[in-house]
């Protein structure tokens, strides 16, 4: 389920001052005085019980009118919304939203729900069309308080359903909102990314397009796009807006969330987005000196929300990069050792912590930290996560002689690629079996769903956004290794120029173990 939109369903629903359908009531011993009176006794309570009260009320109210007004057919209609969301009968509340709306035209006050709920259900056309009527209502629209993460959960839906036309009609309804250019920073380019994405592949890219470039403030999406040969007509503009080591393009980015950090210091996210800034500018002394407080022994990070943590864990990368790879070690598993059961986003930190140790070179210590691991990732964790801890446990099994259970690992492995791409590359790389890796390559380049990770994956270490470990493996030395493999990429992307390499992803991080760099 998708997480995020559940929880703005769950959230708005907690805040609607209204209701919707019941078990059918009767209510032989109210007059109507009485049935007004325990309408209001049922409106004020703190924790409205919808099922239980308000849907039926306002049902008898309604049945009992002789006129039958519209507000008061909204009004029993909206409860019986919220009373199918109290059950988490989620298609039914879409379903109501749809016929009543079918009656009364598209309503203002159901924006926000009917957008999460038809996210949530995948019902796309019905998702995508409230967002175009949201964006379209002017200054009065609450385009502006949709959280963005619902907006781009939907867009990542309708990629997997190669709704390509829902996806344009949404992002173009965005841009053409007046309420535009004061959506957050990352929505905006989004926007930006995503109709250069629908263009690019429907070859209708043109110099006008570089107004989209423009608002690209994301590096790895930016970097993506030097590399991919759709977009070869801009490369001429986006490097010069970029210059050598996207230092333009970086600076920006840092000082957009200094900014957002300024405004809101409390909010962990505005934080945890100000280090990774941080981190990609290579302004490592800042980092550390900004998240001093969590290096402290009375630091709480159970206190931590999954946005806060990931300051943490960028302090962590700050730490090793700046040669003090036991103290990075050690918050990472300080961090980790959180109870995943009140804590689930704990799964990043539990496999985090195993891939330090081994990128430390101590593959002994990353086995014991990944059998910490994995039932967390199986409990708490995707595929992906999953794919991680079989692929890490590959890696070490190799490195320490373990032949038989490091073929178990890629097995593993091999059931898991498809929701791990660029990961089950870089693993088999390390077990020694590069065969396969060239092989998952290949499969990653032919599939529309991870040709553009594996384009970006194939790019030289140069081209990483954040300080790497120098036992990392490069999957760009696959190209020189197979004729095969060189000649499908080729087709499809180029070696972005090393005079682009981020600035901060030309730290490199070297192990205290006596491991030496590639």
């Amino acid at each position: 389920m998708k997480r995020t939109v559940r929880c703005l369903i769950v959230s708005l629903a907690l805040a609607w001052p209204l209701a919707l359908q019941a078990e059918p009531f009767s209510f032989p011993g109210l007059d109507d005085p009485k049935l007004a009176k325990a309408i209001e006794q049922a409106m004020a309570r703190p924790d409205p019980r919808y099922c239980d009260e308000l849907a039926p009320l306002w049902a008898e109210a309604f049945q009992r009118s002789k006129t039958r007004p519209t507000p008061l057919l909204l009004m029993s209609a909206n409860t019986a919304v919220m009373c199918a969301l109290e059950r988490e009968r989620y298609e039914d509340a879409s379903s109501l939203i749809v016929r009543t709306e079918a009656k009364f035209g598209q309503l203002e006050v159901f924006d926000q729900l009917a957008l999460a709920l038809h996210s949530h259900l995948q019902e796309h056309d019905l998702a995508a069309a409230r967002l175009a009527t949201i964006a379209g209502r002017g200054e009065d629209s609450v385009l502006d308080e949709i959280d963005p993460a619902v907006i781009f959960q939907l867009n990542n839906s309708l990629i997997r359903a190669q709704r390509d036309d829902l996806r344009e009609k949404m992002w173009s309804a965005i841009q053409a909102s007046p309420k535009f250019a004061g959506l957050d920073p990352d929505l905006r380019g989004g926007s930006a990314i995503n109709l250069l994405d629908i263009k690019a592949d429907s070859a209708k890219l043109s110099e006008a397009d570089t107004a989209l470039v423009d608002l690209v403030t994301n590096t790895s999406a930016y970097a993506r796009m030097l590399a991919d040969r759709r977009f070869a007509s801009l490369w001429p503009y986006m490097e010069e807006r970029a210059g050598d080591g996207l230092v333009r393009l970086i600076e920006a980015d840092l000082k957009l969330n200094r900014e957002r950090y300024d405004a809101a210091p409390e909010d962990p996210e505005r934080l945890s987005d100000l280090g990774y800034a941080l981190l990609q500018a290579g302004q490592i002394g800042q980092l550390l000196d900004m998240t001093a407080r969590f290096r402290a022994k009375d630091a709480d990070y159970a206190a931590l929300s999954e946005d806060g943590a990931w300051i943490v864990n960028y302090l962590a990368i700050g730490l090793k990069a700046s040669g003090r790879q036991q103290e990075g070690i050690a918050v990472i598993d300080r961090l980790a050792s959180l109870k995943p059961e009140t804590h689930p986003w704990v799964v990043n930190y539990v496999i985090n912590h195993a891939i330090a140790l081994a990128e430390d070179e101590q593959h002994a210590a990353a086995l014991k930290a990944l059998d910490r691991a994995a039932p967390v990732a199986e409990k708490h964790g995707s595929p992906y996560a999953r794919a991680l801890v079989a692929g890490q446990r590959a890696c070490s099994h190799h490195k320490l002689g373990h032949a038989r259970q490091m073929e178990e690992q890629i097995a593993l492995m091999q059931g898991l690629r498809e929701d791990a791409p660029g990961p089950a590359v870089v693993y088999a790389m390390c077990a020694g079996r590069e065969d396969l890796a060239i092989a998952w390559a290949r499969e990653a380049l032919a599939s529309d769903n991870s040709r553009a990770t594996m384009m970006s994956e194939l790019q030289p270490a140069y081209m990483e956004s954040m300080p790497t470990s120098v036992t990392d493996q490069d999957p760009y030395l696959l190209l020189a290794r197979s004729p095969e493999l060189a000649a499908e990429f080729d087709k499809l992307a180029r070696i972005v120029p090393e005079r682009f390499a981020p600035l901060g992803g030309r730290i490199r991080i070297v192990p205290t173990q006596g491991a030496k760099a590639k």
